[in-house]
C-alpha cells in the first residue's frame, strides 16, 4: 500500500491528536490522583490534631479537678466551663467569696505550687477603660497556663463573681517569655 504525501500527513496529524488526547487524559488522571492523595493526607493530619487536642483538653480538665478552691469559695456554676479547638483550650470556673485578693492569691500560690505550677507574673486588669482593682496572676506548668483573675469593683458589680480560675493550653508560651 502506497501512501501519498498528503495521506501520510493526514495520518500523522490524526495520531498527534490521538496522542495529545491520551496525554491529556494521563495528565488529568495524574493530577486527580495527586489531589486525592493530598486530601487524604490532610484528613490524617486534621484527625491527628483533633486527637491531640482531645488528649490535651482531658489532661487540663484532670489538672483542674485536683486544684482545690479556698474552703469558703462558692462556684457560681455546678459545671466546669470548657472550650477547645485544635490548637488551644481552656477550662475554668467563677467563684464568689468574702476573701480579699491577697488571701485568694496566697491560697492559690500554695495550692498551685503543691501541684507543680510556677508563678509567672501578675498584672492589673483594665476593664472598659478603667482600673477598678482587678488583678490577674499567671502560673505555668509545662505547656499549660493557670490564670487567677480577681474581679475589680465594676466586674464584680456586673458579673457577680469575685474571681475565676482558668487553666489553658496553647494560649501562652512561657518558654519564650
Amino acid at each position: 500500500m502506497r501512501l501519498t504525501f498528503k495521506e501520510l500527513l493526514l495520518r500523522l496529524d490524526f495520531s498527534v491528536r490521538v496522542g495529545r488526547s491520551l496525554n491529556s487524559h494521563l495528565v488529568r488522571s495524574f493530577l486527580l490522583c495527586i489531589s486525592l492523595l493530598a486530601v487524604a493526607l490532610l484528613g490524617c493530619v486534621i484527625h491527628d490534631q483533633e486527637r491531640q487536642a482531645r488528649q490535651k483538653q482531658e489532661e487540663i480538665e484532670k489538672e483542674f479537678r485536683v486544684i482545690q478552691p479556698p474552703p469558703d469559695a462558692m462556684p457560681l456554676s455546678a459545671n466546669v466551663q470548657f472550650v477547645h479547638k485544635n490548637d488551644r483550650g481552656l477550662v475554668g470556673l467563677s467563684y464568689k467569696t468574702a476573701l480579699s485578693y491577697s488571701e485568694i492569691r496566697r491560697h492559690y500560690d500554695s495550692e498551685l505550687a503543691k501541684h507543680g505550677w510556677k508563678f509567672q507574673k501578675e498584672i492589673n486588669v483594665v476593664y472598659r477603660g478603667e482600673d477598678s482593682g482587678g488583678k490577674e496572676a499567671f502560673y505555668s506548668k509545662g505547656a499549660y497556663t493557670a490564670i487567677l483573675q480577681f474581679a475589680g469593683q465594676r466586674e464584680f458589680a456586673e458579673m457577680g463573681w469575685n474571681y475565676t480560675l482558668d487553666l489553658s493550653w496553647g494560649m501562652h508560651n512561657w518558654n519564650k517569655a
